[in-house]
């Protein structure tokens, strides 16, 4: 069974946040969220909870009691779910990114919102396979 710890270092690796990023956003120190990452120390309920809201995710599936869970709308997810959900975010910041960069550079590229409606139609398509 996974631990809290190995659920952790996934779910952080999957969206590519850094330690400092995550204990910045649980508003601790640095060295004491790699020692969550290590297993050396479990969190306060409150920042368990921060991070399952962080990871769209449930407090039993970080804890490692559960491989499943619901998602804000509802959606029963599993890892391979989730992972893809991981990855069209990464894919919308990278798009963004782009986004950002061709303005600055006066070139016209596909909007946000047209980005976020290619993202939404390609995650109805995996839903309903």
């Amino acid at each position: 069974m996974p631990t809290f710890a190995d659920r952790l270092r996934e779910l952080r690796a999957g969206t590519g946040e850094t330690q400092k990023q995550i204990a910045d956003l649980l508003s601790i120190a640095e060295r004491n969220y790699r020692r969550y990452e290590a297993g050396e120390v479990d969190p306060t309920a409150s920042n368990a909870c921060k991070l399952a809201d962080h990871y769209d995710v449930s407090v039993d599936y970080l804890l490692g009691r559960r491989d499943s869970w619901l998602d804000a709308e509802g959606n029963i997810m599993t890892k391979t779910a989730h992972e893809r959900q991981l990855l069209f975010a990464r894919a919308r910041n990278a798009l963004a990114a782009m986004q950002t960069q061709s303005a600055a550079n006066g070139v016209s590229e596909m909007t946000l919102d047209e980005i976020n409606a290619e993202i939404a139609a390609a995650r109805r398509e995996i839903k309903g396979q």
